[in-house]
């Protein structure tokens, strides 16, 4: 009986202070014990902080001569297709798919889900845009702006870029420009 009594006591005691033990929010000056070491404690350099290991003592390096950066490779190496009546026709048809239900089949902006987007899309009629080159289209398909996602990793190379002309087209039937210049 007395031994069960101190079990009780001794077991009491253990949870009480393996709870106090385990406060979050406790300062201490030791620091935190990381039985998985991970990626916490590794060896690795920091933005502006000095360097012993390079000769300019500055930890934050220039990108090397004919690196590519992660992402870039696909648009780097992407053969922009000429201008033609075929590209123009793949452009409608991949534009319809893609971009017609938010952009609207003219780029007026009217497209069947553009009512129902908080943001409304952008009208790829309007003067500002007149000025940008099939280039500049390639970069929005591929990695999205503003609220338009990007789409990239869904729509293949060349079919952006025949998308890109498309949407040149489009302005051309508005009184702008197309020409193989325009690729950039």
């Amino acid at each position: 009986m007395k031994i069960k009594k101190i079990l009780e006591i001794l077991c009491l005691f253990l949870c009480i202070s393996s709870v106090l033990a385990c406060e979050r929010g406790w300062i201490s000056t030791k620091p935190p014990i990381h039985l998985n070491q991970n990626m916490d404690t590794q060896p690795k350099y920091k933005p502006y902080r000095k360097s012993e290991f390079f000769t300019d003592k500055k930890s934050m390096r220039l990108r090397e001569s004919g690196t590519v950066a992660r992402g870039e490779l696909n648009s780097l190496n992407s053969q922009k297709p000429l201008v033609n009546e075929n590209t123009l026709k793949r452009g409608k048809e991949r534009y319809g798919i893609y971009c017609a239900p938010c952009h609207g089949e003219n780029g007026d902006s009217r497209g069947t889900v553009a009512p129902f987007l908080m943001t409304q899309p952008t009208n790829l009629l309007e003067m500002k845009l007149q000025k940008n080159s099939a280039k500049h289209f390639f970069e929005v398909i591929s990695n999205g702006i503003r609220s338009m996602p990007a789409y990239g990793h869904i729509i293949p190379i060349d079919d952006r870029w025949t998308i890109a002309f498309y949407i040149l087209s489009l302005e051309k039937k508005q009184g702008n420009r197309l020409s193989n210049t325009d690729v950039e």
